[in-house]
């Protein structure tokens, strides 16, 4: 709970841990106590969360907070809402006999999975990526045309931006790669991105692609937490006499 407060919506993969941050605060004239905290959504009431700091919720004298947390996992998106009820008391604890105060609020969790896929491929000739997006293998005498082709899906549910390519056998990346069709600045869920480089059969090469996704919200700001994805693929040409 060192960390708390925290944030009104939280982005994470399935699995991961996650911390549940509760302020409540006396913002009244009149004592409380006690001062209750159910979150049905969680399943947990006041008795399964730990106080960081100090304070306590058996009194809330006007103006005090009481921070509070609890430790869990992702399981699926949820959005939860928790209620804190005080019963107004005298300066000796007594209720007063007036209705409690109660107030509620909400948090989000949103479970992502972000992913990237690359297929690599190539074929004999060169013609402006028209045919793309050839094959895992070709054969092609020495010196003669090639062409690689590189097609980028984002196969998750998180907005990628940028989604970057390297290929060293090749010594080439998307800024020397010529674009046929999309925008590796920022891939949206199941949109694709297919590029090509052109170049000569010199000896037999396998090579490999590594693609990789930077996951962003929608202000395409990076979610904290939440590493790039990456995917590699292969393609191979065969030097024949």
């Amino acid at each position: 709970g060192h960390a708390c407060q925290g944030g009104e919506l939280l982005r994470a993969r399935g699995g991961d841990e996650v911390t549940s941050c509760f302020v409540v605060t006396n913002n009244g004239d009149t004592a409380l106590a006690p001062v209750t905290v159910v979150d049905d959504d969680l399943g947990i009431t006041d008795e399964d969360l730990d106080v960081v700091g100090p304070g306590s919720l058996s009194r809330l004298d006007p103006g005090d907070s009481v921070t509070l947390f609890v430790q869990t996992t992702v399981d699926g998106d949820l959005t939860n809402t928790a209620a804190a009820t005080g019963t107004p008391v005298d300066d000796q604890g007594d209720p007063l006999g007036i209705r409690d105060v109660t107030d509620s609020d909400t948090a989000e969790v949103d479970e992502v999975e972000p992913s990237v896929s690359v297929a690599k491929t190539a074929y004999k000739g060169q013609d402006d990526g028209a045919g793309c997006t050839g094959a895992e293998s070709v054969s092609a005498k020495a010196g003669g045309a090639v062409t690689y082709c590189f097609v980028v899906t984002n196969d998750g549910d998180t907005t990628l931006a940028p989604v970057t390519l390297d290929d060293a056998d090749l010594n080439v990346d998307q800024t020397t790669m010529t674009v046929l069709d999309g925008d590796l600045s920022s891939l949206a869920p199941g949109d694709s991105v297919t590029l090509y480089v052109e170049t000569t059969v010199d000896g037999d090469l396998t090579n490999q692609v590594t693609a990789t996704g930077t996951p962003v919200d929608d202000t395409s700001t990076s979610l904290p937490g939440i590493d790039p994805v990456t995917d590699t693929d292969t393609a191979s040409v065969a030097e024949i006499d």
